[in-house]
């Protein structure tokens, strides 16, 4: 019996633990004015409290109200562990009667939509007129369409009420964003936080609508950063590889013919310029150079390096290399040969690989 009653203990300690938790947001109604005519408005402080060690965006709102609840802000940056308070001015549907009513308001986290709290305010109204009272409201129609390479937002707004309606329609933007907006109609913006609010004035008259649209492209950006990496490319295409080399096969009668073409791509004159190209074994070099005879044939255990030296290059010159191999044995598959080399100071350029198709 004793450990049933601790146990009970334990659990009603429990209980009551989760039950005093503290919320993350917490939001507390002060009364300004909650007696009115039917002709009038409420008028209440709200104050909101963040719990969180890190400062949030809440939004406020009133879900399935038939009043015509219009808070200060809908959007509240509150710090952590701070608060901040703002008003909300709620008037009555057109058909009511005299009583007390409770209206539900709700705060939620921009950032994690899973943190939220509410708080019903209690209005009575007195009286009730039945001469036609002052209708403030709207109603909007959006068409919102997200995607990979940008986002637009349209909004049509309509005054529905019986009142000129001045206002503000307002969006919380990146920096980014806001670089690359584009709008309709003027906007202002203003710091919120790493983002920016962004504003546009509504001043409706009664049955007028107004649009307002806006839109973010990536597109630009994407287009801009393409020619970026093009001009980059182009730039290190044509300025900083100073030197061309191709190497080229041709099959002649009994022979393969090599040309090794070099060229200087720039307008300076290049001094000190060395080609190497290395005939592999099975291939046994021709000694029929053509016009450029090599400065140097050494022997390795691959096969013969044939080495080129140039003291000059001018601007824009071109050279073509010419010699001679035939193989030693049948090739059977392909038999691909090693790039040839140009070196200047510390320079180095290299041709493509070449194949011998064999039968």
């Amino acid at each position: 019996m004793a450990r049933k009653g601790l146990l009970l203990v334990t659990l009603l300690l429990v209980t009551l633990t989760s039950s005093f938790a503290i919320s993350p947001v917490l939001m507390d109604a002060e009364a300004i004015d909650a007696e009115i005519l039917s002709n009038e408005a409420a008028t209440f402080k709200i104050t909101l409290i963040n719990n969180q060690n890190h400062r949030d965006t809440l939004r406020l709102s009133a879900p399935q109200s038939k009043w015509d609840v219009t808070f200060s802000d809908h959007f509240v940056e509150v710090p952590a562990k701070g608060q901040r308070e703002l008003s909300v001015r709620l008037a009555p549907p057109i058909t009511i009667n005299e009583g007390k009513y409770a209206v539900f308001l709700k705060v939620a986290s921009t950032e994690n939509t899973e943190v939220t709290n509410h708080e019903y305010v209690h209005v009575t109204v007195t009286e009730v007129h039945e001469e036609t009272r002052e209708i403030r409201e709207i109603t909007v129609s959006e068409n919102v369409q997200e995607g990979l390479f940008g986002k637009s937002y349209s909004f049509d707004i309509t005054n529905t009420g019986n009142i000129i309606y001045s206002d503000d329609w307002t969006d919380i933007l990146s920096s980014f964003d806001i670089a690359i907006l584009s709008s309709n109609l003027e906007y202002t913006t203003i710091p919120y936080g790493t983002d920016t609010k962004v504003t546009w004035p509504i001043d409706l008259e009664p049955g007028e609508t107004m649009n307002v649209s806006y839109s973010v492209s990536y597109y630009p950006v994407l287009i801009g950063g393409l020619l970026l990496l093009l001009a980059v490319f182009l730039f290190i295409t044509n300025y900083l590889n100073k030197f061309s080399v191709v190497k080229e096969l041709r099959q002649g009668a009994g022979t393969i013919l090599v040309n090794i073409s070099i060229k200087n791509r720039t307008n300076t004159e290049m001094k000190n310029v060395k080609v190497e190209d290395v005939i592999p074994k099975p291939l046994n070099l021709v000694e029929e150079f053509g016009t450029l005879i090599p400065n140097s044939l050494v022997n390795t255990k691959n096969g013969t390096k044939a080495v080129w030296k140039f003291d000059t290059l001018a601007p824009k010159e071109e050279i073509i290399i010419t010699y001679q191999v035939k193989s030693s044995m049948h090739v059977i598959g392909n038999l691909q040969l090693p790039q040839a080399k140009l070196t200047q100071g510390k320079t180095s350029v290299f041709s493509g690989n070449v194949k011998i198709i064999g039968k």
